[in-house]
């Protein structure tokens, strides 16, 4: 593992958090469903193109991102218990103090920087690997620890893992992979992510971290591998496996059972986090007129 150690916070106060245009219309349909051991589904849709949910903290609050029209770059949002706030940029995830982490740039181009930040009570501060080109925010604690990951090129096919601790950078790799992407990081330290067998990660494997030990996270029957999205502070996980047979298929693992979450009359159902309270959030996908739709959802 690689250290560097952050000389000055970049506080970006001139740049504009928060859009001052009229909120888009949210809709929130809550289904009552006995289905994949969760009594009930929560659908959430942020104007109508549009909609993934990413983090959810104990207190219920839910970031997410989303499209305000087919003209528009992908956005951020905060929902907090039925109060909307749009954030300018996209969003991965929310701790119990209400810390935002995320990217920088709504529309990915390789050509252009991203950078990572933490919103800390509408102070906005870049999380950047020293020395990095892009830089991305995915994950942060209830002790501020961050994780994400960086490139050190524009056309960089490597990917590395990255944590921020407090003013301090540590960069790590899956032992013999092409990629490293952590997703999540829990009170615990645990991190989880996926990392790539092949250069385009056409192969994957999930992976958690705990003290410095790698497990491989894959099952039998899905190919293409797996991705662990979210972790909580009782080490269950949320993710997603891939098979040629059933596409996508959204699971929790709680260490004993791994149960399948699948939000109803959905073609694919994509989880992002899991909370203590055993919340799971994500995005589904409908088919609507023969147009497949992304809306985000909460299981509980």
């Amino acid at each position: 593992m690689k250290k560097a150690t952050l000389v000055l916070a970049i506080v970006l106060s001139s740049l504009t958090v928060l859009h001052g245009a009229s909120s888009p219309t949210v809709v929130v349909n809550k289904i009552f469903s006995n289905q994949s051991g969760f009594t009930q589904f929560t659908s959430v849709e942020v104007g109508s193109y549009y909609t993934e949910v990413t983090g959810i903290n104990d207190r219920g609050q839910i970031v997410g991102n989303y499209q305000p029209s087919s003209n528009y770059d992908v956005q951020g949002f905060l929902l907090d218990r039925g109060t909307f706030t749009p954030i300018g940029f996209c969003v991965s995830d929310i701790n119990n103090s209400g810390q935002i982490v995320g990217s920088s740039t709504p529309h990915f181009d390789q050509a252009v920087p991203n950078k990572g930040f933490l919103l800390d009570k509408g102070v906005l501060t870049i999380i950047e690997y020293p020395g990095s080109f892009h830089s991305f925010a995915t994950g942060i604690n209830n002790q501020g620890q961050i994780v994400g990951f960086y490139r050190e090129t524009a056309w960089d096919f490597f990917a590395h893992g990255f944590l921020f601790d407090h003013g301090v950078y540590t960069s790590f790799d899956f032992p013999d992979g092409f990629s490293t992407f952590p997703s999540d990081i829990n009170d615990k330290g645990e991190i989880v992510g996926q990392w790539w067998k092949t250069a385009y990660g056409t192969l994957s494997g999930g992976f958690i971290l705990e003290k410095g030990a790698y497990t491989n996270y894959e099952v039998p029957g899905y190919e293409f591998g797996s991705l662990l999205s979210g972790v909580n502070s009782k080490g269950a996980v949320t993710g997603s496996l891939y098979s040629s047979s059933v596409d996508i298929t959204g699971f929790v693992d709680d260490g004993r059972t791994r149960t399948v979450v699948q939000f109803p009359s959905s073609t694919r159902t994509i989880p992002s986090r899991i909370n203590d309270r055993g919340q799971v959030v994500g995005s589904y996908i409908v088919l609507e007129y023969s147009i497949s739709r992304r809306l985000g959802f909460i299981a509980e």
